[in-house]
């Protein structure tokens, strides 16, 4: 397992937390790190999407960590979970077609992990966006 620890990082993170259930929408969660950070990630993710490590373990600042893993096969499914009163945990479980359109994104900008076209398995309970910001 690859890991990265940003918790004295000045990553912002913004939650709009619904609770799951049976007709509920998903949770809407926001990451905005430092463009400085950008290299770093995509580095981890390219060692999954290799086979090198099988999952990204990142830790953020207030108490939240974002797994990331690759599936085989099928829709990406973004999953949040909160197991602990300080504590919530993303699980990020991405097709390779949807890894390797994050890694090649541009920044500065926001990659939303169901825009242009790419869809999420609605068994999902969680919608994400990530932006890198600031210079190098």
């Amino acid at each position: 397992m690859a890991y990265l620890s940003w918790q004295n990082e000045p990553v912002e993170i913004r939650l709009d937390y619904e609770p799951s259930g049976i007709g509920a929408k998903p949770s809407r969660l926001e990451i905005q790190a430092p463009k400085t950070l950008r290299a770093e990630l995509f580095e981890a993710i390219q060692q999954i999407r290799s086979g090198e490590r099988s999952e990204l373990r990142l830790d953020l600042p207030q108490g939240y960590s974002v797994f990331v893993k690759l599936k085989d096969s099928g829709l990406s499914r973004l999953l949040i979970a909160h197991p602990e009163e300080n504590e919530w945990v993303a699980t990020f479980m991405l097709s390779p077609e949807v890894a390797d359109a994050w890694i090649q994104s541009e920044a500065p900008g926001v990659f939303s992990f169901a825009s242009d076209g790419r869809r999420l398995d609605r068994m999902g309970n969680l919608e994400a966006a990530w932006a890198f910001f600031g210079e190098k």
